[in-house]
């Protein structure tokens, strides 16, 4: 691919639009809403990198939000913020660093940045929080200098900060022109997905049981995100949906096909779960995507148990939240095993293409319609994809601190999770960890 740095150029910065980074959908769409109201259009990146691509070309952005907490590495955030203080073309864009954890500032409050870096800390609600990025953004416009009449700009940065990272990041996106494909054969049952290798253990000892019941079998097939897929492709397949609706949780799935074809299945699946090992680093990052999604249904079950929800739909929305990112994992395995590949580049290209990687999944696999709606702003006030918004930001301090959030954590309001489901999410902390340690047992096969 062709990374050469363009000759110099007069800087032309955009009227109106303002580059947003941050890594999760929620966050994405609660700034976003910020910067329209403050008269601005809004362009998205996912990361450091992500954001380097688009200040790599002209027009630059009229201005610069950058999520600096669990959303986006406070260190990788900072990082940027550090690097496009010293670059010629960043120093003419207002740049807001949104902070919200306490980590987050104290990183900052050792970050030189010039005047026009200006920081959004204090804030409650969504509401709040609106109000303070318009704030932030008048107050940042004022304070960047007026570019020189005529400048040029060209030379190292960012765009060859860009080229430093760009080079892993090729051969991933590569791979996505392969995901298509992967889909269609975890749907087809011609690959199985990444599993943990023990499967088949438990595959035999469930039904061992002379007692099983539909519910024991939906809760056993929760665990494992592929599973829970192929039976509910499966369950709402011409065959067995006939004219009804798709089945919207495992339950529903599992009750549809049947204990006998549910045995079979499963058996047929768990015999090939360990007949290849995934490779490092995929198989780490994988285990963590898969720990990912169990605990984001199970956190969701509970914010839908307390808010009188569909918890058995909140509970597979949240299993397959992140099904995208993990059938790209498992398709980079199978296709380029010998890749050399960082975690930050996996994750750049994960969260970028989200939303296709899941609208892909989604409906060649035939999950609930929600599974492609969270990532999607046009549905963010929709109760259920709100619920595993928050669900989500959860589980990531979860399993960045290995603790819930605390009960008065600022953003507790912002993403108005109740404090009850904070503390009912605590007192259970310690069963949700239990049901999460097989995935620390064993790394995922590719099957």
């Amino acid at each position: 691919m062709d990374v050469s740095i363009p000759s110099p150029q007069p800087l032309r910065l955009s009227e109106s639009s303002c580059l947003l980074v941050a890594r999760t959908p929620a966050l994405r769409f609660l700034l976003g809403a910020a910067v329209r109201e403050a008269g601005m259009t809004v362009e998205t990146a996912v990361g450091a990198t992500d954001a380097l691509r688009r200040l790599s070309r002209l027009p630059l952005p009229a201005a610069l939000v950058i999520a600096a907490d669990i959303e986006t590495d406070p260190e990788q955030a900072l990082l940027l913020v550090k690097q496009l203080s010293v670059c010629k073309e960043t120093t003419y864009i207002p740049q807001i660093v949104f902070l919200h954890s306490s980590a987050a500032i104290s990183a900052f409050q050792k970050t030189p940045a010039a005047e026009h870096v200006v920081p959004v800390v204090a804030h409650g609600d969504a509401d709040e929080l609106r109000d303070a990025v318009r704030l932030a953004v008048e107050i940042a416009r004022e304070a960047v200098p007026t570019p020189p009449h005529g400048l040029a700009i060209g030379g190292r940065a960012p765009q060859q900060l860009l080229i430093e990272q760009r080079r892993p990041l090729h051969a991933l996106e590569q791979a996505l022109a392969l995901f298509a494909d992967a889909v269609a054969a975890i749907r087809t049952r011609r690959l199985p997905g990444p599993l943990v290798p023990d499967v088949l253990a438990r595959v035999r000892a469930l039904f061992a049981r002379p007692d099983i019941s539909l519910r024991d079998v939906a809760q056993f097939v929760e665990s494992e995100q592929f599973l829970a897929a192929q039976l509910m492709a499966l369950a709402n397949s011409a065959y067995f949906r006939g004219g009804g609706e798709r089945a919207r949780s495992v339950l529903a799935a599992v009750t549809r096909i049947g204990l006998s074809t549910a045995s079979s299945m499963l058996h047929a699946l768990a015999l090939r779960a360990y007949l290849v090992a995934c490779p490092e680093p995929l198989a780490s990052i994988l285990a963590v995507e898969l720990k990912r999604a169990f605990l984001v249904a199970t956190v969701a079950r509970m914010l839908a148990q307390d808010s009188k929800q569909d918890d058995e739909h909140a509970f597979s929305a949240g299993l397959f939240h992140n099904v995208g990112t993990t059938i790209f994992l498992y398709t980079l395995a199978l296709n380029l095993p010998s890749l050399a590949i960082d975690a930050a580049s996996v994750s750049t290209v994960c969260q970028r293409e989200a939303a296709t990687l899941n609208a892909i999944a989604c409906e060649t696999m035939l999950l609930p319609v929600v599974v492609k709606q969270i990532h999607d702003e046009a549905f963010a006030a929709d109760p259920l994809v709100s619920l595993i918004h928050r669900a989500m930001w959860i589980s990531e301090v979860m399993l960045n601190s290995g603790a819930p959030p605390e009960a008065n954590d600022r953003q507790i309001r912002l993403y108005a999770v109740p404090p009850r489901a904070i503390k009912r999410i605590t007192d259970q902390m310690p069963a949700i960890l239990g049901l999460l340690s097989h995935y620390q047992q064993a790394e995922p096969s590719l099957g």
